[in-house]
């Protein structure tokens, strides 16, 4: 079982048990593990001793939370020791640690942790009559792991991670001359330092197929700041038949050295159908390294080489896995796909039910941010997680902050019997009030079974202590909750999810808990017009980033028209630039333009500009007419008065 159903059967067992009169001693905390302990060399014999471990919690982040260190040992006590031969595979051994503090276990399987135990030290001797021992030349030594230890001054180390793969490589890092490849025998000369690409050349020697491919990768849906965000880099294909899945199309180029490259280019990742996301992978090579750069630029007469130099978005060229590394350099090269991560989180508890991590929730909500379907539950809204039926959840929640738009008509013009607005204005304020717990519990819940408006729950209005189908407030121990911090503006809430349902089996099936604010209009995002000074003639964004001195822009999101003669604006510039010439948009959709004065500063990629408007005055008005508040109160007081009332209810 994945690690959130351990721990919402754990709650589950608990609470049924609660009234059992059971007692649990305060160090019953207990875990058990197999390990497995295998020799992958041939005639390399060792014994394994004094192995140190320690037990750690891994949670949802991927945070470790130490929680005790110990020695093997044998069920009399003794130190745990065992000889390994090459080629042979010893295992399982139980290892069972007890005496662990109860209330840090039952919180930890309560979370979703996952408990794991890892092998920090141990001791490598020889064994009884080893032959090893004389193939060491001049080491006469017992310690055997002091052999990896002189190893580490010429050579660099490889772990590479994917499906049915997970190996560690020492690699000798000097280039040599004379004999190469797999069967050299004779080298004349070392030379230190090689490519990565050399290195695991040398791997595959061993067996495991490696391939390489040239790709050109597009950075921009996850990075849109970033001004290389399309970059041409040598990486690896393929490791012992696990390919990159990720769509591709095959392009070739003359780069901007002359010479004619080849290279997959990777379709933008918003452009993937939901099945293509799903099955993608993608070798990714993680250096820790103090000298290797695989993102180093390859040069061309001290120039950046781009391999597609006429294209808007220019893809520079990287070395990749023909950039050096060096003794002492380490490498991950790990697989990562779309569909390991989604397991992951299927065994790996990531919402907030499972790992208690705080989650920022604005209020403000618009008719966008709702769509067509506004009551659907994931419309607006933070998943919780998931729980069984009821399952008492408790909502701590804190207001940081609260922001008003106070909005500004300015001073009315009377003429006649009508009163003209036309001086609209507004700030927005942070007011430091103080709220009470009925109005800051102004949120809802789904139990994500069905998107109306009945499907969803006001935690302060619509609990439901009667009907065992709908949540309700919390009885009991978990009533009694901590009290209201007023000055701080912190509360708790719990609730109890519902018993019964007619659309489920509660007994096996789950409760997907959604969470929102509630859609008052306090929160609702309205538009209010800009003062006539502030209204420019053209919004747009820096199409990408630009250095300090050049003439040349290209322009995105343009909202609003540009001319040859404009005045522009760059955010953070205080300095007036005339344009010269405006050119069609490219194949990005980036209008490109010139300016006649070079820029004062350097500026990154969606940098806001602007061109002034030309309103000399506002354009629209609001009109009241002065007469209304004297014909409804003669109304009101003629019509609406207690007597009426009277004889209208009689």
């Amino acid at each position: 079982e994945v690690s959130s159903q351990n721990a919402r059967k754990y709650r589950t067992e608990k609470a049924s048990k609660s009234t059992s009169g059971y007692e649990i001693n305060p160090k019953g905390g207990y875990i058990r593990a197999a390990l497995y302990i295998k020799n992958r060399s041939v005639n390399m014999p060792v014994k394994l001793s004094h192995i140190l471990c320690s037990l750690m919690f891994e949670t949802a982040e991927g945070d470790l939370v130490p929680v005790n260190s110990f020695y093997l040992k044998n069920q009399d006590y003794s130190d745990f020791e065992v000889s390994v031969y090459g080629g042979s595979e010893f295992g399982p051994y139980v290892v069972e640690l007890n005496g662990l503090n109860t209330a840090e276990i039952e919180k930890a399987i309560t979370a979703g942790y996952v408990p794991k135990i890892f092998i920090v030290d141990y001791q490598m001797t020889h064994v009884a009559d080893s032959n090893y021992r004389s193939t060491l030349l001049n080491f006469t030594g017992d310690n055997l792991k002091i052999i990896e230890e002189n190893a580490k001054g010429r050579t660099s180390l490889i772990k590479i991670y994917g499906p049915n793969i997970r190996e560690a490589y020492r690699v000798a890092a000097f280039e040599i001359t004379g004999d190469t490849g797999c069967n050299a025998k004779n080298a004349t000369g070392f030379k230190p330092g090689i490519t990565l690409r050399e290195a695991l050349n040398r791997i595959a020697c061993s067996g495991v197929e490696i391939q390489y491919q040239d790709y050109v990768i597009d950075l921009s849906d996850i990075a849109p700041t970033l001004g290389d965000s399309r970059i041409y880099v040598k990486g690896i294909k393929s490791i012992g038949g696990v390919a990159n899945t990720v769509p591709f199309t095959e392009v070739t180029s003359v780069g901007s050295d002359g010479a004619q490259r080849t290279a997959y280019v990777q379709t933008p990742f918003s452009q993937l159908t939901d099945d293509q996301k799903k099955a993608s992978g993608v070798w990714a090579i993680f250096s820790k390294g103090k000298y290797y750069n695989m993102t180093e630029y390859l040069l061309f007469n001290n120039s950046k080489v781009y391999f597609d130099p006429t294209n808007p978005r220019k893809a520079s060229v990287l070395q990749g896995v023909d950039s050096k590394i060096w003794a002492g350099d380490y490498f991950d090269i790990v697989y990562i796909s779309a569909s390991d991560y989604i397991k992951s989180q299927e065994s790996f508890g990531t919402s907030p039910l499972e790992t208690a991590v705080i989650t920022p929730i604005n209020t403000a909500w618009d008719l966008p941010s709702l769509g067509e379907q506004p009551y659907n539950p994931n419309v607006n809204s933070t998943f919780l997680g998931t729980a069984g039926f009821g399952e008492k959840v408790n909502l701590d929640i804190k207001l940081n902050k609260t922001q008003y738009l106070y909005p500004n008509f300015g001073v009315p013009v009377n003429a006649g019997p009508y009163s003209y607005f036309q001086d609209f204005s507004y700030s927005r304020k942070t007011v430091s009030t103080l709220f009470g717990l009925s109005q800051i519990m102004d949120f809802e819940i789904s139990l994500g079974y069905n998107g109306t408006r009945t499907d969803w729950f006001h935690i302060g209005k619509d609990l439901n202590n009667t009907d065992p189908k709908k949540p309700k407030t919390c009885t009991g121990s978990a009533a009694t909750s901590p009290d209201i911090d007023y000055v701080n503006q912190t509360f708790r809430v719990c609730v109890q999810l519902p018993t019964a349902s007619d659309i489920v089996d509660p007994s096996t099936a789950l409760i997907r808990l959604y969470f929102r604010p509630a859609l008052n209009s306090a929160y609702r995002r309205t538009i209010w017009p800009l003062n006539y000074h502030d209204v420019p003639k053209l919004r747009a964004y820096l199409a990408g980033p630009n250095d300090k001195g050049v003439t040349s822009l290209r322009l995105s999101g343009v909202y609003g028209s540009v001319d040859i003669g404009d005045t522009l604006y760059i955010a953070g510039d205080s300095t007036p630039y005339t344009i010269l010439t405006v050119g069609d948009p490219d194949t990005d959709g980036a209008t490109p333009i010139t300016v006649d004065t070079q820029l004062q500063t350097a500026n990154k990629k969606t940098t806001q500009v602007s061109i002034p408007g030309t309103l000399n005055a506002p354009d629209v008005r609001l009109s009241v007419d002065n007469a209304f508040y004297t014909d409804w109160n003669t109304l009101n007081n003629a019509n609406v008065t207690s007597t009426n009332y009277t004889t209208a209810l009689g």
